[in-house]
């Protein structure tokens, strides 16, 4: 009896441990072939005592075990036709199931999550080499179009998630065909490399414009509703932030966030010239098409041919205008005695001539006409607000030789007698 207790104990210390690190080894094999593979190689390593007595016992030996008969066990008792051993596995197999699930496969997912996110993850829009010395150099491939503040995201000030920083689980989610029900697919696909390649090396103005292609036609919609899957970088895969994820919750981003100007031209009043948002050019998001709205030029159109007073009526554009400043300070290393805000708002539309002599001084540049909306930051040239728009007087609507460019921007009433 102690020789066939020790026999047992053996046996079940055997099949307690390869069922451990059998789960284990199987959990972190991820090819479905591999798993068939490594689940074909436990069975032979569970039947391996059996293997190799039927090819290296004797004959005799193998007729004698034949010939033993089996020892009786006692007959446990049963319940409705049930016995004992049957309902305690009925509880053994789920608590196994979940202890597999929780302390195996979560965990391995949660490793290979990590480890695409540290490989892939960050920003890659760079190529490196090393040159004849052996010095690593590095180069940016494409300018990020969506590339923001270093401040604390907006976006998750209304509880959404940054679109700036995608969620590994929504491609992770799209890959593995594992769609959330009723949320569209938020990863875009494309024919082929080539066409990827296309994209990726697109100006933020380009891919805008080729997404208002497949949105409407005319232009300047907004993309978020309209574009399905663009919500997907709002709410990730939880389905109630959905009716967060609209314009119209993200209207007060619009002076912030390039992101939302790109996806909410229309909410955003990308073709206003009088509205409040002041970084309105293609690079900042707002397609050239808004321009050409009649809900968006109206106030142009009935706006009076007079300039607007210094004060409040430039803090709106003056914020903005001084957040962009303060980035090229620090990216292009220009001068500290750049015009500011404060400037704008103090002088008005007489900011117009201190920027002036600031770009010809400093920059040596006379081709910036913020008139029409060309500005200036230490060498980068952006389309912003038309200061002609609010200072009609300044900028010489009226004259009579005003170009076509700049009438363009101008009130309509500059126009009325000619």
């Amino acid at each position: 009896r102690v020789y066939i207790l020790f026999v047992l104990i053996l046996r079940a210390s055997i099949c307690i441990v390869l069922g451990l690190y059998g789960t284990l080894y199987l959990v972190t094999t991820t090819s479905m072939g591999d798993l068939l593979l490594n689940a074909v190689a436990l069975e032979v390593i569970l039947n391996i005592d059996e293997i190799l007595f039927a090819a290296f016992a004797p004959v005799s030996a193998v007729k004698m075990i034949n010939t033993l008969q089996p020892l009786k066990a006692p007959n446990p008792g049963t319940w409705r036709g049930a016995d004992a051993l049957t309902l305690l596995w009925a509880l053994i197999f789920p608590a196994l199931l979940f202890f597999t699930y929780s302390m195996g496969i979560v965990p391995v997912l949660d490793q290979i999550i990590e480890a695409r996110k540290i490989l892939c993850g960050g920003r890659r829009n760079f190529v490196y080499g090393t040159n004849v010395l052996g010095f690593i150099v590095a180069a940016p491939t494409v300018e990020d179009p969506f590339a923001e503040r270093l401040v604390a995201s907006r976006f998750r000030a209304k509880g959404l998630l940054d679109p700036h920083e995608v969620d590994p689980g929504l491609l992770l989610e799209e890959i593995w065909n594992n769609r959330t029900p009723g949320l569209n697919p938020g990863v875009l696909r494309l024919r082929d490399v080539e066409s990827l390649s296309s994209v990726m090396s697109m100006s933020i103005d380009q891919q805008i414009q080729e997404m208002q292609k497949s949105a409407a036609p005319d232009g300047c919609t907004d993309l978020l509703g309209s574009f399905p899957g663009s919500e997907r970088y709002l709410i990730g895969n939880n389905a109630q932030l959905l009716p967060d994820a609209t314009c119209g919750n993200l209207k007060d981003l619009c002076k912030q966030e390039r992101w939302v100007r790109g996806m909410c031209p229309d909410t955003c009043k990308c073709g206003d010239h009088l509205s409040d948002l002041f970084l309105s050019g293609p690079s900042e998001g707002c397609p050239n098409a808004c321009t050409s709205l009649p809900h968006h030029n109206a106030a142009l159109r009935q706006a009076n041919c007079t300039d607007e007073a210094p004060g409040d009526a430039f803090k709106a554009w003056a914020n903005q205008y001084e957040e962009s400043m303060q980035i090229e300070r620090t990216e292009t290393k220009i001068s500290d005695n750049t015009p500011s805000g404060d400037d704008m708002v103090n002088h008005g539309c007489a900011f117009l001539h201190v920027y002036q002599r600031w770009t010809k001084l400093i920059l040596n540049s006379s081709t910036t006409d913020p008139c029409v909306g060309q500005w200036e930051t230490g060498g980068k040239f952006f389309r912003w607000r038309p200061w002609a728009a609010r200072c009609p007087q300044t900028c010489g609507c009226n004259a009579a030789n005003a170009s076509s460019e700049l009438r363009a921007v101008c009130p309509s009433s500059c126009f009325a007698g000619s």
